[in-house]
């Protein structure tokens, strides 16, 4: 409890909270059973559905998104067509891609069935930071390298 109270301090939301708060939302919004399975709301979808979602939201290209994330073209394709599975980092770095939130960036982690970004690690505090101020993946990079933490870039495929 403690916890989530320290957290709402500093301004930094437990994503579970949001992700639960949206669904709880969509549901009272049309209470009828039928639109809650019509929504896929009871189901989890995978980390190529919800990607896909992001990049027809925002209007995106595929090879820019993957250009953006720093994979390699081929790499990124195969994520997002569902044929390759991602590390953590590599999802953090698909989420710099999409230029994505910090609630869609712990969506993509948790729809990959990855550990989401945790505020009392060092490093995940810094990519939440950098989320939250729209850096761009080199710039994230560059802080991390300044804080001696790791990069995202520092694990290989």
């Amino acid at each position: 409890m403690a916890d989530d109270e320290n957290a709402r301090q500093y301004g930094v939301f437990m994503p579970n909270e949001l992700i639960t708060d949206d669904i709880l939302n969509d549901l009272l919004s049309d209470n009828s059973m039928a639109t809650y399975d019509d929504k896929g709301l009871g189901e989890e979808i995978s980390l190529p559905h919800y990607a896909k979602q992001l990049i027809e939201k925002k209007q995106l290209k595929k090879s820019q998104v993957i250009h953006d994330a720093g994979l390699n073209q081929t790499f990124g394709y195969l994520i997002l067509a569902g044929t390759r599975r991602a590390s953590r980092d590599k999802v953090i770095q698909l989420a710099f891609g999409l230029k994505a939130t910090l609630t869609e960036a712990q969506r993509l982690l948790k729809h990959a069935g990855l550990s989401e970004l945790y505020v009392k690690n060092r490093r995940d505090a810094i990519i939440i930071l950098a989320l939250e101020n729209g850096l761009s993946l080199h710039q994230t990079n560059d802080e991390l390298f300044r804080l001696g933490e790791n990069t995202i870039m520092d694990s290989m495929e």
